[in-house]
């Protein structure tokens, strides 16, 4: 892939200024995070249907706030990426967002600042809790490593973010 650098002039893009990469960031990303965000919903919700009654020890306190803030950064991607579908209409004669010809609505431009800075400093709480999920030791192996792919998701969309000049 080549980039413009001045009139006339290409120079090659690095492998991580390419399309395909910056696709497979946010595909990767978006499939963990609202994959995650759909399951833990289907399960919170069968949870309040069947109701079981546990003594919650302290390493499991860990656990249930790693997924709340988890859960929490499934909604505000949810919300981001709704609002870039439902608002992301092509002009029929130029191919491009209707957006590159007209001012958003207030409530989604404030969308659009509000919520990536959101999910960044989520992502730093979530980031923290995947090290402690390994540091303190999780009893089982499977949910350490599906919040350790959940971070990492986390940390690529918001490199995403930077990288593009989205925040």
């Amino acid at each position: 892939m080549l980039i413009a650098d001045g009139p006339m002039s290409y120079s090659r893009a690095a492998w991580y200024e390419g399309t395909n990469t910056t696709l497979f960031l946010v595909l990767f990303s978006m499939v963990t995070i609202l994959g995650s965000f759909i399951f833990w919903s289907i399960k919170g919700g069968l949870g309040l249907v069947i109701r079981k009654r546990r003594n919650i020890a302290a390493e499991e306190r860990l656990v249930k706030w790693g997924k709340r803030v988890a859960y929490l950064q499934g909604l505000l991607a949810f919300i981001f990426f709704g609002s870039f579908i439902l608002n992301g209409e092509l002009d029929p004669v130029y191919g491009l967002p209707v957006q590159a010809f007209t001012a958003p609505s207030p409530v989604v431009a404030m969308l659009d600042r509000v919520i990536p800075i959101l999910m960044i400093l989520v992502t730093f709480v979530i980031v923290k809790f995947a090290i402690a999920a390994w540091v303190k030791g999780h009893k089982r192996i499977l949910p350490r490593i599906h919040y350790s792919v959940f971070a990492t998701a986390s940390l690529a969309l918001i490199w995403v973010f930077y990288y593009w000049n989205i925040v």
